[in-house]
């Protein structure tokens, strides 16, 4: 069955998609994409598996590297909140950089839920007060004070990280 996507919202720093399925009427899933993803017409982060089992969803796909900062995702909340206030059950799941965006907007979007896989702490180098905690080649200004803090966070966390990999050991234990 072909999803009925619509874009909600988009900007210079990210795309918007919302996928209305609407077999479970009380759940929806916001996805965050991860570095590699980029925009192509409506697809986003786990649209077909969420498309197949029936799940509405809203998709946030980053144009640029800068996970997801900047007042971009404030203004694309006050355009989805009309159509999230429709659901009990508010799951946001990513990846890499888009794990990072779920756990650090999570209080933003109300979650009840955050899937959260191989997420970054903060590429900040001042928060780490050290280097070789990975993807600092993508670090810039605007991403300053970006770590995730306990006052970002709302709803039931799951992190699933690589145990033997230490960057993504390292994240997942600031983020514990």
């Amino acid at each position: 069955m072909e999803s009925n996507k619509s874009i909600l919202y988009e900007d210079d720093r990210i795309l918007v998609v919302w996928s209305s399925e609407g077999y479970f009427s009380d759940t929806v899933f916001i996805t965050f994409g991860d570095l590699l993803l980029k925009p192509d017409g409506k697809r986003f982060f786990a649209e077909k598996p969420l498309n197949k089992i029936g799940i509405s969803s809203v998709g946030i796909v980053s144009k640029d590297n800068g996970w997801y900062q900047g007042d971009s995702l404030l203004k694309a909340y006050n355009v989805v909140e009309s159509i999230l206030k429709n659901f009990s059950n508010r799951i946001l799941y990513g990846g890499s950089m888009g794990g990072y965006a779920a756990i650090k907007f999570s209080r933003l979007f109300s979650a009840t839920h955050v899937l959260s896989l191989c997420p970054q702490w903060s590429l900040d180098p001042d928060e780490w007060g050290r280097g070789g905690f990975g993807f600092e080649e993508h670090f810039n200004d605007s991403m300053r004070g970006m770590g995730i803090k306990k006052e970002d966070v709302s709803g039931a966390v799951y992190v699933f990280t690589d145990r033997f990999d230490r960057n993504d050991f390292d994240h997942f234990l600031k983020i514990k």
